[in-house]
């Protein structure tokens, strides 16, 4: 048994205790401190040791609880907490706290115990499990408790009255509660203060720029009556009775951005789901006149000539530009943005506006109905931002979204008294996009891969001029950015020469990369430069798999065998001293490239060619690295660090071809499978990791792998994940945006927490079809998959006439196709659907010429 005052590892500490893992040697104490407390406590007769006993199978293999011991300064095992009830979809989960009854109850060392142990249960809750929302019941006699509870930011919520039976009398019991955005929230009083209806910072403006739907036109009515009609025709043509009852219900449920969705309403008429094509088909078609919003015509002309005006809407610009002009107004609009590639909330449509009409974005305010997508896109280009609530149905929003509105009106004669106009405004006034640009600052982006897309447009998107390099300077990305120069990601000393330039020409502020293994020459051209960044020397250990193993098994992070050979005499030995089975890579590069695992039964001849193939792939010097093999699953870990401190960022499912040589993946899941407590570990892993290595701003990314029911490490990196996992399906699944807050980062900016916190949860893969090797003859089904619901992107690499080698390592895939869906289900049957559907036909070398 373990002596209590034993020191333990610590998964989280204050100032006054630390939590560890709970251990089966504790329940003894447990049943101790429990029965003794009965009174206070949700437990109504004694524990014995058999309960003990149960108790014990039960959370060790529970995915409902997580508990933890309580550990004091010295080391002595006091008390234990953690989270019960946990509801995975929902993302809740109840706390649970004991202390040993030597400590007095409402004694000033209980209290401060108390407090302590709430904050780190929050924190672990909120940054590790990734929960929406903390709750916590009390017996309302224990009033020293609620007023800790209250004091660390628990909300009350609710009377459970006459709720329990101690003390030989009924009592109450109370609810408090924290919900996510309350607990990363700089100042809680601002989610719920009242908006004011005017701010004074959109007073003097010199540009009014307009959503269209419901903004100019009253859309829902437009809306309402085309569906009018489109009812009539799937009762009275299709013969679908009570299809508009039970329409109006899914309508009125779930809004207007809904419309087009009526597979709803077909499933509880228990029809067949190939009537949708019909009845969407039959609304499109369906030509009922928009009206403007009362009041438009007329604010349009007292303000016109006195402010420029434009319109930014999402659509194809024909079709929105046709709209406008057939409620007669396109004649008072300076500007007409319609975004479609890059559609709101996207910044870009926003600035393309305010560049177009000559001014900056702090001159501008977007006047729109929806909170979410427009007014949210708008303040992040900077704008001002009117909510029109003219159907009123923002009651509940304008509260928790008040760092997106500025001003709610209802009508547009309330808006005329807000503006007053600025002493400059001059329609004439020659202010053109090359002047607003001169004011940008830049962003140097290392590498233009085709992940790197994403990069430049969220650049773009944040209001960054972007210079870019890479020696493809002909790719999607690098055409995206400002300006590209052709040069080797592995260049450092010409991306020292340029960092340093652009920042003495005041021309850039930040160097950047994401999901490109190219951390070491970002850290040098940053450094050089005087730009923020990770320092050099920690971005060699992560980039220098040699140097990553050694100072991860110094500091006892992880400890692998090892060891490394630049001759083959060296690798000879170095499989020896590791043993099998191991496996050889190159120092320095990714995506498996060089990379075998070796087994038992190995040749000499054999361990030569993994060696000579592993040296092809290595950049800044040839040296291989062989360590121990794992075999278990595998997870990519997305992190990023902040001042020292990890802030999880999505755990993803990695699958494999099941090829015993190489290692190729066909697969990655997004939400992990793996039950909250092992993905928490997994980021304590991480944490550890980072700080070992010296990494404290910026991505941090790794791949581990279970063995033996703990994580291990097999690689981390100080870069996000690639495989377009945190580009897209991270995105997808979560709501979060990883490239925004390191960008942020490296910008020398304080990054917003709330960019790493979960906002829904989808399912979400990245698949390939593996054809067999050869000469590709015929592609199949590709403009299907392109068109079927759920597939959001395909990178297909290869056409007809290419040769699709051997798969050796990730990068070999020739394509990946990212899917979303609602439900596990859902997402495994559309993956089916698309390897069903795209074929690609390949012709063996060896038949080519026969």
């Amino acid at each position: 048994m373990r002596d209590n005052n034993t020191m333990r590892e610590k998964i989280i500490s204050s100032s006054s205790c630390y939590l560890s893992s709970l251990e089966y040697s504790d329940m003894e104490l447990i049943k101790k401190w429990r029965n003794e407390q009965i009174a206070v406590l949700r437990q109504s007769k004694p524990l014995t040791s058999h309960n003990q006993e149960e108790y014990w199978k039960r959370i060790s293999n529970s995915n409902k609880e997580i508990l933890f011991s309580i550990v004091n300064v010295d080391g002595k095992f006091i008390g234990y907490c953690g989270f019960t009830n946990i509801d995975s979809i929902s993302a809740r989960a109840e706390l649970s706290f004991l202390l040993d009854t030597e400590i007095i109850e409402g004694s000033e060392e209980y209290l401060t115990l108390f407090e302590d142990v709430l904050r780190m249960l929050l924190q672990y809750g909120f940054e590790r499990l990734h929960h929406n929302r903390l709750v916590s019941e009390t017996h309302c006699f224990r009033d020293k408790h609620l007023a800790v509870l209250e004091k660390v930011g628990f909300v009350k919520e609710g009377v459970l009255r006459n709720h329990v039976y101690k003390k030989n009398k009924f009592h109450d019991s109370i609810l408090h509660s924290v919900l996510r955005e309350e607990y990363y929230s700089q100042e809680k009083s601002e989610i719920v203060k009242e908006i004011r209806n005017i701010k004074d910072d959109i007073q003097c403006i010199k540009a009014i720029i307009f959503d269209f739907d419901d903004a100019l036109v009253d859309e829902e009515s437009w809306i309402h009556k085309r569906w009018e009609k489109t009812i009539i025709f799937a009762e009275e043509e299709l013969g679908l009775t009570n299809f508009g009852k039970f329409f109006w219900q899914v309508y009125t449920d779930k809004g207007s951005k809904y419309k087009f969705h009526v597979n709803d309403v077909l499933t509880k008429l228990n029809q067949d789901q190939s009537y949708v094509k019909s009845i969407v088909d039959n609304f499109l078609t369906q030509k009922v006149d928009e009206k403007l919003l009362p009041g438009v015509l007329e604010y349009l002309q007292s303000v016109h000539g006195k402010y420029k005006l434009g319109i930014v809407t999402n659509g194809k610009h024909d079709i929105q530009l046709d709209r406008i002009k057939n409620v007669g107004i396109n004649t008072y609009f300076d500007v007409i943005v319609c975004a479609y590639e890059t559609p709101k909330p996207n910044k870009q449509p926003y600035l393309d506006c305010a560049a177009q009409l000559g001014v900056f974005p702090h001159d501008c305010v977007y006047i729109s109905h929806d909170i979410d997508i427009d007014l949210f896109g708008a303040k992040n280009a900077g704008f001002s931002t009117i909510l029109l609530d003219f159907h009123n149905i923002n009651n509940d929003k304008d509260l928790l979204h008040s760092h997106v509105v500025d001003g709610i009106v209802r009508s547009y004669k309330e808006i005329e008294q807000y503006f007053i106009q600025h002493p400059d405004n001059d329609i004439h006034t020659k202010n053109n996009k090359e002047e607003i640009i001169m004011e940008q600052k830049g962003i140097l982006i290392v590498g233009a891969g085709v992940l790197q897309k994403v990069a430049v447009e969220k650049a773009k998107e944040l209001g960054y001029y972007v210079y870019i390099t890479d020696m493809n300077i002909e790719s999607e990305a690098a055409k995206l950015a400002d300006e590209a120069f052709a040069i080797s990601t592995k260049d450092i000393g010409a991306h020292v020469e340029l960092a340093k330039r652009l920042k003495a020409e005041n021309k850039i502020v930040a160097v950047y990369t994401q999901g490109c293994d190219v951390e070491y020459t970002v850290a040098m051209a940053a450094h050089a430069a005087g730009l923020p960044g990770i320092d050099p020397e920690a971005a060699l250990n992560c980039n220098d798999k040699v140097k990553m193993r050694t100072v991860l098994n110094e500091k006892n992070v992880d400890y692998v065998k090892f060891g490394s050979a630049k001759t083959v005499e060296e690798a000879l030995n170095a499989v020896q001293k590791v043993g099998y089975p191991c496996i050889i890579k190159p120092l320095d590069n990714s995506a498996s490239r060089g990379v075998k695992v070796l087994r038992d039964g190995t040749t000499d001849q054999e361990i030569v060619a993994a060696f000579d193939d592993a040296m092809k792939f290595c950049f800044m010097r040839k040296e291989a690295i062989i360590e121990q093999f794992f075999e278990g699953d595998e997870y990519s870990v997305d992190t990023v660090m902040y001042k020292g401190k990890l802030f999880p960022a999505g755990v993803s499912d990695r699958q494999f071809r099941p090829v015993q040589e190489y290692s190729v993946q066909v697969g990655s899941l997004t939400p992990s499978l793996l039950p909250e407590k092992m993905q928490a570990d997994m980021y304590t892993l991480m944490e550890k990791a980072a700080t070992a290595l010296g990494v404290d701003n910026g991505a941090f990314k790794g791949d581990l792998i279970i063995v033996d029911g703990k994580p291990r490490i097999i690689e981390v990196t100080a870069r996000t994940s690639g495989g377009f996992d945190s580009q897209y399906r991270k995105p997808y699944s979560l709501g979060i945006d990883i490239v925004k807050a390191t960008i942020d980062i490296a910008a020398g900016k304080e990054m917003d927490p709330r960019d790493l916190v979960s906002r829904w949860m989808k399912w979400s893969k990245t698949t390939s079809v593996f054809p067999e090797p050869g000469i590709i003859r015929n592609i199949k089904g590709l403009e299907e998959i392109e068109n079927m619901p759920g597939v959001r992107n395909i990178f297909h690499s290869m056409k007809i006439g290419d040769e699709v080698k051997d798969y050796r390592n990730c990068a070999s895939r020739i394509n990946h196709i990212i899917i979303v869906a609602d439900t596990f289900d859902e997402l495994n049957k559309l993956e089916d659907k698309v390897h069903e559907t795209l074929q690609i036909e390949t012709e063996p070398i060896g038949n080519v010429h026969q």
